[in-house]
C-alpha cells in the first residue's frame, strides 16, 4: 500500500514538473532563448542544492 502511495505520489509530482517545463519552454521559445541555454539553466537549476 506505501509503495502504491508513493507512486501516486511521484506521478502527481511529474505532472506538476510537466506543466511547469511546458511553460518555461513557451516563454523560453517566444523569447528567443535557444534549447541549449534553457538545458544549461535547468541544469543549474536541478544541481543547486
Amino acid at each position: 500500500m506505501a509503495a502504491r502511495n508513493k507512486e501516486l505520489i511521484q506521478e502527481e509530482l511529474q505532472k506538476n514538473v510537466e506543466e511547469q517545463l511546458s511553460l518555461a519552454a513557451e516563454t523560453a521559445r517566444t523569447g528567443g532563448i535557444p534549447l541549449p541555454k534553457l538545458i544549461e539553466l535547468l541544469t543549474i537549476f536541478y544541481m543547486e542544492e
